[in-house]
């Protein structure tokens, strides 16, 4: 009787223990398993608000607070503002770039997106963004003779350098564009390129001869390209020196020949046209000399004109017409250049003629030499 009772009181114990689990009283299987490890504290910086129509990624700079060594990555997922999820990928969970990536490649349609940063089906960080209506545009390229004058297409001779003006609309963060001038050769007279630091930039770049030299007259052509997407072509005209006709003479029953005296280099020249510091020999930082003669029986449009050589080369060919009275200095002038105001050294050679005089003056410009130290002296330049 006693084991009949034992067998029946253990039979009906375990029925009970298998009544109270499969009713869920098991204290067991009511508690879930957490992770202990802390979620961490993300902060999105540098991320644009508005994002260019060719955009096809969107880049996210993120900074991350965390107490773990080391976790899984995490998730990113791009939303629609209909809610609509278009595209998702993994982040390592860490300070840094986080790279999102638009379908296959491509540009979105314009529009607002979201963009939300996900660890452990956390939500740790998201980040809205409109998609710019615009396309990349060139809305503005002219010429200038400075960055805020008036726009030209018929540039003026004797013209070393001009601006080039440039406003775009719809460009990406970070796009390149260039441009390039060229001549009626074809050959490049000045290029240009940089990238953008916004979907909008006006800017404007000087263009001339690497030599510093006069622009040649002629056709020019200048090209523009703004992100491989927009292109736009100005064509301007670099004119040509007027010539200036010579005026009928009046006829007179006496026309007396041009008598100059001597044709004279000089330092300057006065007010009243005399030179000031004849030489033949000039001091290495010599920035000007001037060439005349004072001439009698000078009519009004009376023609002259000058040439300079150095060193057998010509540098510079000057003309005009007399406007005085019948007598006084006629004379020219050579310079420097700017970057390099200082007149070469070496033999210099002018030619002046007015009417049916012609003369020949000669002087030089000496070499910059360093004094050289006496005994005791230090050396110096």
């Amino acid at each position: 009787m006693g084991t009949w009772i034992g067998r029946w009181g253990i039979a009906a114990l375990a029925s009970l223990c298998l009544w109270l689990v499969a009713c869920g009283a098991s204290p067991a299987t009511s508690v879930a398993v957490v992770s202990s490890a802390r979620p961490p504290s993300v902060v999105i910086s540098g991320a644009p608000d508005m994002v260019c129509r060719a955009a096809s990624q969107l880049r996210l700079l993120v900074q991350v607070s965390a107490d773990l060594a080391s976790g899984p990555a995490g998730e990113w997922v791009l939303r629609s503002s209909q809610g609509q999820d278009i595209e998702q990928g993994s982040w390592p969970v860490r300070d840094g770039a986080v790279l999102i990536s638009f379908p296959e490649g491509q540009p979105l349609p314009s529009g607002q997106y979201t963009v939300y940063l996900f660890w452990q089906e956390i939500n740790l960080a998201q980040h809205t963004f409109l998609i710019d209506s615009q396309t990349p545009t060139i809305v503005d390229l002219s010429l200038s003779l400075t960055p805020d004058s008036a726009t030209l297409l018929r540039l003026p001779s004797d013209l070393r350098g001009f601006y080039v003006r440039y406003e775009f609309r719809g460009g990406c963060l970070g796009g390149p564009y260039w441009a390039t001038v060229w001549d009626e050769a074809g050959e490049i007279l000045c290029n240009e390129s940089g990238v953008l630091a916004g979907t909008e930039e006006r800017g404007a770049f000087a263009c001339y001869r690497a030599d510093g030299g006069y622009l040649a007259a002629g056709d020019y052509r200048v090209e523009m390209t703004l992100m491989e997407a927009a292109a736009e072509v100005v064509d301007f005209v670099v004119e040509a020196v007027p010539v200036v006709p010579t005026p009928t003479p009046v006829p007179t029953s006496v026309v007396q020949r041009v008598v100059c005296d001597a044709f004279f280099a000089a330092a300057g020249l006065s007010s009243a046209g005399e030179p000031f510091l004849p030489l033949v020999l000039f001091d290495w930082y010599t920035q000007a000399v001037y060439a005349g003669a004072r001439c009698r029986n000078l009519q009004v449009g009376t023609g002259w004109q000058t040439a300079w050589y150095h060193e057998g080369e010509l540098v510079r060919e000057g003309q005009g017409q007399w406007q005085g009275a019948a007598e006084g200095v006629v004379w020219d002038s050579l310079m420097g250049v700017p970057g390099n105001p200082f007149l070469l050294p070496g033999a210099y050679t002018v030619t002046l003629t007015v009417g049916d005089e012609s003369m020949t003056t000669a002087f030089s410009v000496f070499d910059y030499e360093p004094v050289k130290p006496t005994d005791g002296d230090a050396f110096t330049e």
